[in-house]
């Protein structure tokens, strides 16, 4: 049996009925009292013999199931085509036409009977307390709560390791591209290229002595890279010496990087010559001012 420590009664289980009593919930108790048991420990092995046995992994059907999961089986072309399907948006049990029509009427008549008696969709607006999770998650735990340990902090790193941790984010930016990956102007580009063409490598990494770079673009038969800027997040001051420093970096190499401002949106700029583009780029660096 175990003892409430607020009144000294005794229980198999002090449970939250009893706890509302005291004006308590289960936390609150557990963080008043943190070394009172609240469950006795018979009552405890009868749970956990119950839960062992109840397990659906005692069945051999599933035992296999597992196995088979974990150990590599092969999938079936029909396993293969649903996971094509859904990776495309598509439910694996399609509907038939004829069904798809009566949902979208239930939808229609649903949505009608909801604008008829005045229904407006509530908007999500953030408490205090929400708001504050939030910006913990963003600063990490400079406020000694929660995130990632590193976030918010300036780093006392040496130069080989802040090297070593460029190269492994550009290296992994640039291998985990989705088929839809990149901005909608630099989407636009790409059908531009197709549309003419031009061959392209899209999140290109360079790698130099001291750090490694991402660049939108590379055409190797023209012989270019290409940054598409985006001119609200290309005004910050941080931003705006990465791009000069970009731009350095390329003319190191003796190539040619152009710059194409959502402003805009003029993607034959790539078919100019290098002092063309050269000048395109610092007319675009030069109109830019500071936002922060």
């Amino acid at each position: 049996m175990v003892i409430c420590q607020i009144c000294r009664k005794e229980f198999k289980r002090i449970t939250r009925t009893h706890l509302q009593q005291h004006g308590l919930t289960t936390k609150e108790y557990q963080k008043q009292f943190p070394d009172a048991e609240t469950i006795d420990q018979g009552l405890r092995e009868t749970y956990g013999k119950f839960f062992r046995e109840s397990n659906p992994m005692k069945l051999e059907e599933n035992k296999k199931y597992f196995s088979e999961l974990h150990t590599g089986k092969e999938f079936t072309e029909e396993h293969c085509q649903n996971i094509s399907k859904s990776k495309l948006g598509k439910s694996n049990g399609l509907h038939s036409e004829e069904t798809n029509n009566k949902i979208s009427a239930s939808n229609r008549e649903t949505n009608r009977i909801k604008k008829e008696n005045g229904y407006i969709r509530p908007k999500y607006v953030m408490c205090d307390e929400a708001r504050e999770r939030s910006s913990i998650r963003m600063m990490g735990n400079t406020l000694g709560k929660t995130g990632h340990h590193n976030k918010g902090k300036i780093l006392d790193l040496t130069d080989e390791q802040r090297k070593n941790r460029s190269i492994k984010r550009v290296t992994y930016l640039s291998e985990n591209k989705g088929v839809r990956s990149g901005t909608k102007p630099e989407l636009k580009f790409i059908d531009f290229l197709r549309e003419n063409n031009i061959k392209y490598e899209h999140q290109f990494p360079i790698h130099t002595n001291n750090s490694s770079w991402l660049y939108d673009f590379w055409l190797p038969d023209l012989n270019l890279f290409v940054e598409i800027d985006g001119e609200y997040w290309h005004c910050k001051k941080k931003t705006m010496n990465r791009d000069k420093f970009k731009n350095k970096i390329i003319q190191d190499l003796d190539k040619t990087l152009a710059r194409i401002s959502t402003n805009d949106l003029n993607f034959t700029i790539i078919f100019e010559t290098a002092e063309i583009i050269w000048q395109k780029n610092k007319e675009i660096l030069e109109k830019r001012k500071i936002n922060d």
